[in-house]
């Protein structure tokens, strides 16, 4: 690309990692130094963003000596799904050069090696999918990389869904960015039930890259969506969007801090829990215990009255939409809705003592929750909550100035705490003053 009389590349350098890196990252750049480079980089066209395009500040490329190579050292480590992009451009000193390079990421330390080419302009190409499970739409993004910036005007990309049934929905929104900022640059509109489509670059397109974003529809009993993208019939990237719903994976919580009740050495805990709820749903079980401490003298117990009463009062489901289903929403809408309440801590392995939810002075030591999806046939779900249910904590047993934990558990899976600490009792001493006479 020519600019003021002067001849840059541009360049770009993804780094991601699907599964997250946990340490610091350098980025390690370099020119061949078996060639003689005719080249040095723009200093200040550094620029690094993270996958949305927000840039990112702080970071300062190193130079050494020579000019030939930078580095840019303590980036954050990477969550999964998480990217950094550094793009930045090279003056072209001497054209008639061409290097060879290589790529490599060894242990968070990313090591790129240009490569200069003046003889033509190359597209790379990009696809990536993601599922939401939400809507049940499968969300696409093609990227045309142009890192020389050279016009792509007259170029073809074919877009093409291989699995039946996943038709197009709405517009696929096309976007470019030049010179590090991204603006739309065109819409396209496929014909209604279309599986691809077909695009030519009618104008002029310099930018860096070009990225084309859409939804398909996934096909029930599809678990598995093929595209496939070409340009110029020359380069060509595959994609497999794979589906994806959320898991039953229920979680506790403690709500707030430890009361005193009016009962000496009583006190009270309140608790919560959640799960996500799959969009493929029947049926789900979980048992809550209330775990004793092994301290004599110190009980955990709920009331089943009060529970009962808790549970009806805030337990909730969350539609994809946002919208809340309370508990008597819920089952008139034809969720089944099932709690038992037992006297030990895990009614499968033994007489499960079973307490009527009415009962208001028996200890209850767990309660299962069996939901249904029974009649239901609205919006999908998305999640469920108990935002609060209580327990007691006997704690006569426990030593002034000692603690002692009382812990709620999912059984086979979370579990949380309240830690009690019973304080040191000091004498109190009185001071009096006499006066003779």
């Amino acid at each position: 690309m020519e600019e003021n009389g002067k001849v840059y590349a541009y360049y770009v350098i993804d780094v991601n990692s699907k599964q997250g890196w946990n340490k610091p990252i350098t980025i390690h750049d370099e020119f061949n130094s078996d060639n003689t480079l005719g080249g040095t980089y723009d200093r200040n066209s550094f620029v690094l963003t993270d996958k949305s395009g927000n840039k990112i500040t702080g970071h300062t490329p190193v130079f050494a000596a020579d000019g030939k190579s930078f580095d840019l050292k303590d980036l954050p480590a990477l969550q999964k799904g998480e990217v950094y992009k550094l793009t930045y451009r090279v003056e072209i000193t001497n054209n008639t050069k061409d290097g060879y390079g290589t790529f490599a990421i060894p242990r968070g330390f990313v090591k790129t090696i240009r490569k200069l080419s003046m003889l033509h302009t190359t597209a790379i190409l990009k696809k990536a999918s993601n599922y939401n499970p939400d809507d049940g739409y499968m969300y696409w993004t093609v990227t045309v990389y142009n890192p020389d910036g050279g016009d792509l005007n007259g170029k073809n990309l074919s877009d093409i869904i291989q699995t039946p049934g996943a038709e197009i929905v709405g517009n696929v929104t096309v976007t470019q960015t030049l010179n590090w900022q991204q603006s739309e640059f065109d819409q396209i509109t496929p014909v209604p039930g279309s599986t691809g489509f077909d695009y030519k670059f009618s104008k002029e397109a310099k930018g860096q890259e070009h990225k084309f974003t859409y939804k398909t529809k996934v096909p029930d009993g599809v678990t598995k969506v093929e595209n496939k993208s070409i340009i110029d019939n020359k380069y060509t990237a595959e994609e497999t969007g794979t589906v994806t719903d959320r898991e039953w994976k229920v979680s506790k919580n403690t709500v707030g801090s430890l009361e005193e009740t009016a009962t000496t050495d009583l006190c009270k805990g309140a608790w919560s829990v959640s799960s996500p709820i799959p969009n493929n749903w029947s049926t789900c079980e979980f048992i809550d215990q209330f775990k004793k401490p092994k301290t004599p003298d110190t009980d955990h117990y709920g009331i089943a009255s009060e529970l009962q009463s808790e549970i009806e009062q805030n337990l909730s489901f969350t539609l994809v939409d946002g919208t809340p289903l309370n508990y008597q929403a819920a089952k008139a809408a034809g969720i089944g809705i099932a709690i038992s309440y037992y006297g030990v801590e895990d009614p499968d392995k033994s007489d499960p003592k079973p307490i009527q939810f009415t009962d208001d002075s028996s200890h209850v030591q767990s309660f299962k929750v069996t939901l249904s999806k029974g009649s239901y046939n609205g919006t999908a779900i998305k999640s469920m909550s108990i935002s609060e249910y209580h327990t007691y904590m006997n704690v006569a047993g426990v030593a002034e100035g000692s603690k002692v934990e009382f812990t709620n558990k999912i059984k086979g899976g979370s579990s949380t705490k309240f830690t009690y600490e019973k304080k040191k009792a000091y004498p109190c001493i009185e001071q009096r003053r006499f006066q003779n006479g």
